[in-house]
């Protein structure tokens, strides 16, 4: 129960909670998201789906709620056909860098002043962005203009810049979502902007995977590898040159034309 529980709190763009419940559930697995995604992007070609529809999925859950009797619950998941990351949906970390990606920054959910983009990643990664990160990335209670700071100090240290490579994945995860960002702000710089945004969209870990504990040569959501990041971050195994491999190849991959 504690997986499907997780696996619901991850479909749906959310941070499950850092540890069970019961240390008797399961501990960490996205085997069912994944399993759902794999599953509708299999059959996209059959269903004559594109990208960025969704899949409706209902399946029954057995299971033994109180040692005595059996229960089964129908869960129903909307599972999004996953796109590969593409030219417009990310951004190199120089661009974030620069006047026009700061502009940007500064811009989502109404102007500078605004919490919603700082609230986001500190409540979503916690470990990185957030209430367990350590001095100055703790963006809990933070503004827009925060967030532009944020990026520059991650950008201007010395040597791989692998947290500015994840925040620049997060920032453009978050920018391209229409629901999220308020609007359509990204559009005007040649960003991809939907009401799934980038964050759904798929990036395979290659020779990595193993490296950030998840399979090598598999694809995952851009919102599945963050998430990773911070758990990883959380569990005081990150592998920072892992992560910066993988990020800088997102944010290359994807960058604005």
């Amino acid at each position: 129960m504690w997986e499907v529980q997780r696996a619901i709190w991850i479909l749906f763009g959310q941070t499950p909670p850092i540890a069970p419940p019961n240390t008797a559930y399961p501990n960490y697995r996205e085997d069912i998201v994944q399993c759902l995604i794999n599953a509708a992007n299999t059959n996209a070609a059959n269903w004559q789906l594109s990208c960025g529809d969704k899949v409706a999925v209902i399946f029954n859950i057995k299971f033994n709620w109180d040692a005595a009797i059996d229960d089964v619950q129908l869960i129903f998941l909307e599972v999004p056909v996953g796109c590969n990351v593409g030219t417009g949906d990310t951004a190199t970390i120089g661009f974030w860098h620069n006047k026009n990606g700061q502009a940007l920054i500064r811009s989502v959910n109404g102007g500078p002043s605004a919490t919603k983009l700082a609230t986001w990643l500190a409540t979503n990664f916690p470990c990185l962005f957030g209430a367990n990160a350590t001095s100055p990335r703790n963006l809990t209670g933070k503004t827009n203009t925060d967030v532009a700071a944020l990026f520059l100090t991650l950008f201007n240290v010395t040597g791989a810049k692998t947290d500015a490579q994840i925040l620049g994945g997060a920032i453009a995860s978050y920018v391209t979502n229409s629901t999220l960002a308020g609007g359509t702000y990204a559009a005007p710089y040649g960003f991809n902007v939907s009401t799934n945004g980038t964050g759904w969209k798929t990036y395979n870990t290659g020779s990595y995977g193993t490296a950030i504990g998840l399979l090598n040569n598999t694809d995952y959501t851009v919102l599945q590898l963050l998430q990773q990041a911070n758990l990883r971050r959380c569990q005081s195994l990150f592998d920072a040159n892992a992560f910066n491999v993988i990020f800088d190849g997102i944010n290359v991959k994807g960058d604005i034309i």
